[in-house]
């Protein structure tokens, strides 16, 4: 039975209609897969992953807090790329406490990124929330 645009956002399908859902959100922000690693936020940042495939000596990536502190926040990751052609990660999150999504978006700020929050995650429509990291400008 083929289904509605509406009822893709309803939970019963939540289960197995998240890819289709993501490609009207992902057209609504003007975003296209980027095949780029996709949990380290150091890309956006124009950087490399020195902790893929392993640690390597040095200063720990910008992206061990992202995963260690703020490891629930940084759920159901994607990379993107902008219509400017600038990587974008996308984190759909089971909705953290305020404070928890302050400090992440002050780590985000004092590492050059901005968080927008998205208007659906789709995810889990309704129980997740749609967070959208971005180099600033």
């Amino acid at each position: 039975m083929p289904s509605s645009a509406s009822d893709l956002w309803t939970i019963a399908r939540a289960g197995y209609s998240a890819d289709l859902r993501w490609v009207e959100v992902a057209a609504d922000l003007g975003l296209r897969p980027s095949r780029g690693r996709v949990d380290c936020v150091g890309a956006l940042l124009g950087q490399r992953c020195r902790e893929w495939p392993e640690r390597r000596a040095g200063d720990p990536c910008v992206c061990r807090p992202l995963r260690e502190e703020f490891g629930s926040i940084n759920d159901h990751a994607r990379r993107w790329i902008d219509a400017e052609g600038r990587p974008v990660l996308t984190l759909e999150t089971y909705v953290p406490e305020g404070s928890r999504l302050d400090a992440f978006r002050a780590y985000c700020a004092a590492h050059g990124l901005t968080v927008e929050t998205g208007e659906r995650s789709p995810h889990l429509p309704g129980e997740t929330l749609l967070l959208i990291v971005r180099p600033a400008q």
